[in-house]
């Protein structure tokens, strides 16, 4: 009987127990435009910082935060050019999959994403400079 109760515990923790922490590094980003063509939108680096931090590393100059909840990292932030903010499950410690919003404030640009992250390394690439040129679609 007691042996039963174990095994119940042990399967109520499973999924708790499952995910692992965030690996702080660098991050390879896929963003495919969501729609019937399923379009590539973005493609790029973004380091991910043990303090709940995140920057881009290859355009947009984006920075953020990001938190766990369970297998979900919740992430958000943005630069002077637009806002952003996704929710990816950990799928394997290496690799994360979800949704992605990315908008400007005068609404001229809402766009929903469907996004694959990739651990590249513990180590991350400098930050990726301004450009107040870059167009407005992540």
């Amino acid at each position: 009987m007691k042996l039963w109760r174990y095994a119940l515990l042990l399967a109520a923790l499973a999924p708790t127990m499952a995910h692992a922490d965030l690996l702080p590094g660098q991050w390879h980003a896929q963003f495919y435009q969501e729609g019937p063509n399923g379009v590539p939108g973005f493609t790029g680096g973004v380091c991910v910082q043990a303090d709940g931090t995140w920057y881009m590393t290859t355009a947009y100059a984006s920075v953020g935060h990001w938190s766990m909840t369970g297998p979900y990292l919740h992430i958000h932030g943005g630069n002077t050019n637009f806002n952003g903010t996704g929710e990816l499950m950990q799928v394997h410690p290496k690799l994360l999959a979800g949704r992605w919003q990315a908008w400007t404030d005068d609404h001229t640009l809402d766009a929903y994403f469907t996004s694959r992250w990739r651990y590249v390394s513990k180590n991350c690439d400098p930050a990726a400079p301004e450009d107040p040129n870059a167009p407005l679609n992540p």
